[in-house]
């Protein structure tokens, strides 16, 4: 992982006001992290086209990654004390979440 083989450390505070003003920016509320989970099967369906464009071979599978990002995702939001209501997950944020097509789903 980049963030650990160059020593980023993203949940510390300048970083986490960093990534703040990126999502502020460009529209998207930080809680649109706590929906990642619902959309596992989502982001495995091209992942072996992404296998076959990396040149470093030895690529564990999509679990593995996906898990780290959720990780990572709780525990930022845990840091900036968001809390996203399970049953209103997929609903809120899914208008900011793109199909295949890169279509916002309604």
């Amino acid at each position: 992982m980049i963030q650990n083989k160059f020593g980023l450390a993203l949940l510390e505070d300048e970083n986490i006001n960093l990534m703040k003003n990126v999502f502020e920016t460009k529209k998207v509320p930080l809680e649109i992290l706590g929906v990642i989970k619902n959309y596992r099967d989502f982001h495995s369906n091209d992942y072996q086209v992404l296998k076959d464009t990396v040149r470093f071979k030895d690529i564990k599978d999509f679990n593995f990654y996906f898990d780290y990002v959720l990780n990572l995702a709780e525990q930022l939001l845990s840091k900036i004390n968001i809390y996203v209501e399970p049953e209103t997950q997929s609903k809120e944020y899914s208008a900011a979440i793109p199909d295949k097509s890169g279509t916002l789903i309604p």
